[in-house]
């Protein structure tokens, strides 16, 4: 079920969900170019399907739309906190797994995209997703918000990439990815 609605919710977007497995690190989801119609999420995942399918959604719109990209980045670091720190511990992370190290773009890009995809995990950010654009968004908002009310308990929490410590404003930013996504 949790699949089916996260296959819907990325058909929004004009993407079609690929699933694959692996337990490499880091690995929950990727965003190609080779194909820009493909998010690929990883089915062993740790991590809800739909904070995956937010993450690596943002990483097209920067590919995609840039200016949109930009737009979004510039709001939500109007209520990040502490982002050195994200970045530090991001990358403590990646040099753990024998990753390199990523930039400061790098690194605001995969912050950007771990507060879009802890959004895709809230009802409240759905239901500011279809008052921002009832017409697009009324009925998978409406499904997405029947599933989260039905399975929250099997959610791993409202903050699935841990980005909560890093925004000053949670109601700001979740309101601020609705407006850049609807």
């Amino acid at each position: 079920q949790r699949r089916k609605l996260t296959d819907r919710v990325a058909k929004q977007y004009g993407k079609r969900v690929v699933w694959f497995t692996s337990d490499r690190a880091l690995a929950n989801g990727v965003y190609s170019t080779v194909d820009p119609g493909i998010v690929y999420i990883n089915a062993r995942s740790s991590k809800p399907e739909l904070a995956i399918l937010g993450h690596e959604l943002t990483h097209a719109m920067r590919l995609e739309r840039p200016d949109l990209y930009d737009s979004l980045r510039d709001s939500l670091r109007a209520v990040m906190r502490d982002p050195e720190q994200y970045g530090i511990d991001l990358n403590k992370k990646r040099e753990e797994k024998g990753l390199r190290p990523l930039t400061l773009d790098s690194l605001t890009e995969e912050l950007t995209a771990d507060i879009v995809g802890t959004h895709f995990t809230d009802d409240a950010f759905w239901q500011a997703m279809r008052k921002e654009n009832p017409k697009t968004f009324g009925q998978i908002a409406k499904q997405v918000l029947d599933f989260i009310t039905d399975a929250i308990e099997r959610l791993t929490g409202k903050d699935a990439f841990g980005t909560d410590q890093y925004l000053t404003d949670l109601n700001a930013a979740r309101d601020m990815v609705a407006k850049h996504l609807a």
